[in-house]
């Protein structure tokens, strides 16, 4: 288990600007979804790209195959890999296709959670 609130997994310190008050705020689940622990990986990601991005806003969207099809994507992974992939885009389409925008894409298959269990999930900038 993981030390709660300590410095072991990393954190924030925010500097008052003022009187130069430090305020640490410390890591503590790693939960993929929470803001605090793993926002960081996703704008870090989204920095390195910043050179080659246009500059319009973005949005970060996942994309899930529901775990039911772990099983056929073990007996056919770059089917169903490509298939999450494409449908992935198709669907970023059609949304957009419905406000009349043209929409690019920038995105990462991943085939595991942060836990290494199989979860397989499209991240879509």
């Amino acid at each position: 288990m993981y030390d709660v609130k300590t410095p072991v997994l990393g954190g924030v310190c925010y500097v008052c600007k003022q009187c130069g008050e430090k305020h640490y705020i410390y890591k503590s689940c790693g939960n993929s979804q929470c803001m605090l622990c793993q926002s960081i990986k996703r704008e870090q990601w989204m920095d390195k790209l910043q050179n080659k991005l246009l500059k319009v806003p973005y949005v970060h969207c996942v994309f899930t195959l529901p775990h039911q099809l772990n099983g056929l994507a073990k007996i056919n992974p770059a089917k169903i890999y490509s298939t999450i992939i494409k449908a992935s885009w198709n669907t970023v389409q059609q949304v957009m296709k419905s406000i009349k925008a043209k929409p690019g894409m920038s995105m990462v298959l991943h085939t595991f959670g942060s836990d290494l269990k199989y979860h397989i999930h499209v991240h879509s900038l």
